[in-house]
């Protein structure tokens, strides 16, 4: 059956995004949050760029100590050979290559330095150097995909399979796909290539989660896995990117579809037909089974797709992710105050009134059963963080000038032993970091600081012996 896989590019387009900045420290988070979450894949950053090397390094070690959980990490660089040689002793497993493929950028762009057949030629090169360096899978990004036509597209898809890439990345790069549309070209290039389709979508239109999902069902269509980019709360460059837990709640509650590790979700219901953006319908499932009685936080199947069943077959696939939705809320919540960028206020799943009710008769019926009102369970999400350092009133905290007596006090207020010979390297660390991130360090990062300094001092070379 196929499978659907979520690769999050935060850590690579999201912190592109202009006028939002985050550390390596930060950037280190994100891996941890999604390895709580159960992601499949980590974009997390560029290789071939001098300032991102001490943190590969600490993430791969981290990763190798098991702080990520099952997270794989991969790297993206050029599709030029060069910038593959540069990234080379990093020893990334996971690489994806991108390249321009449109007439558009092709024309304007390279301004007469590639054309379209000296564009696949160094693709074919920068591939053939990423296998020889060892790299295990590899993507081949098609950027401004969506506007190359069929022809060519298909051309730069079946050289870059045949190079050696186990998926192609159709860049969206100016978020003017529809849902329609890109199924249709998701399912024609994945069954002619024979590999996965890879979604990569921006929200200049505001449909970069439909657009993400709608080419996620063309790969399905195909009979290949998917591959969905994404990035926590939407972040990304201009409009933004596909928002990674709005992906993740349309799979499970707009079509049913379970996890499979968790076990979560439906099973394959009777199918319903609900338009898309453009009007033509989009097969859909329930929005999942009940796992308990009303009102003790089952999920229950939604008033919608459930209800306007019209006989058409759900999609036969499940989340290959083995995801753990427990940790989204404090994700997403970590995210906004990591970026700097406030949460609208209806973000779905963690925007202040996601689960919210005031007019009267929504009042009145999610009195009575939450589910009149909500598609899904609040609960679910996982709980809002309680920081020591957003405590009311007197508070002592610890960072950048911070002595042992504060330090001490809160990692004990945290549960947190640092006793040992580590616990001058803890110690140093929470300064460095605080000083890095110049915010307070919330709960979660001070727990990783303590559980792996010895890792995470590879972030901070010549710092620390």
């Amino acid at each position: 059956m196929p499978r659907i896989h979520f690769l999050d590019v935060t850590n690579r387009d999201g912190v592109q995004t202009a006028r939002v900045n985050l550390s390596k420290f930060g950037k280190t988070m994100v891996n941890f949050y999604l390895g709580k979450l159960g992601v499949t894949q980590s974009e997390l950053g560029f290789p071939a760029l001098f300032h991102e090397v001490p943190y590969i390094r600490a993430n791969l070690a981290l990763a190798e100590a098991g702080a990520f959980g099952g997270l794989r990490l991969s790297g993206w660089a050029r599709a030029v050979p060069e910038d593959v040689e540069a990234a080379a002793p990093l020893g990334l497993r996971h690489m994806n290559l991108s390249i321009s493929t449109s007439d558009q950028m092709i024309v304007n762009k390279f301004k007469g330095r590639l054309d379209r057949a000296a564009v696949i030629r160094e693709m074919v090169k920068a591939v053939a150097a990423a296998k020889a360096a060892g790299v295990e899978t590899l993507g081949v990004n098609a950027e401004d995909g969506s506007r190359t036509d069929d022809g060519y597209l298909a051309e730069f898809a079946h050289a870059a399979r045949d190079a050696g890439a186990d998926r192609i990345r159709y860049c969206d790069t100016i978020g003017g796909e529809t849902p329609a549309h890109i199924r249709e070209r998701f399912a024609r290039l994945a069954a002619d290539v024979g590999i996965p389709v890879e979604t990569h979508c921006h929200n200049d239109l505001g449909m970069a989660v439909a657009n993400s999902v709608s080419g996620a069902l063309g790969d399905l269509d195909a009979g290949q896995d998917a591959w969905v980019n994404t990035c926590v709360n939407g972040i990304g460059e201009r409009a933004g990117n596909a928002d990674l837990l709005s992906c993740i709640l349309a799979f499970r509650h707009g079509f049913g579809l379970a996890s499979r590790a968790s076990g979560e979700g439906a099973s394959h219901a009777s199918g319903a037909r609900a338009s898309d953006a453009s009007g033509e319908g989009v097969s859909r499932a329930s929005g999942g089974l009940a796992s308990g009685a009303p009102g003790e936080g089952a999920s229950r199947a939604s008033d919608g797709p459930a209800s306007r069943a019209s006989g058409e077959r759900a999609p036969q696939a499940e989340l290959g992710d083995g995801l753990d939705l427990g940790w989204a809320r404090r994700f997403g919540l970590w995210a906004s105050y990591a970026f700097g960028q406030p949460l609208p206020i209806g973000q779905p799943g963690v925007g202040r009134n996601a689960f919210a009710h005031e007019s009267g008769i929504h009042a009145d019926g999610a009195l009575k059963d939450r589910h009149n009102y909500e598609l899904y369970d609040d609960e679910t999400l996982g709980p809002f963080p309680h920081d020591h350092a957003q405590r009311k009133g007197r508070v002592v905290l610890t960072g950048e000038y911070g002595g042992r007596a504060g330090f001490r006090h809160v990692m004990d207020a945290l549960g947190v032993e640092v006793g040992g010979v580590d616990e001058d390297l803890v110690f140093k660390l929470v300064q460095l970091t605080n000083a890095a991130t110049g915010r307070p360090l919330t709960d979660d990062e001070l727990r990783l600081l303590a559980a792996h300094p010895r890792e995470l001092a590879l972030l901070y070379p010549g710092h620390l012996s």
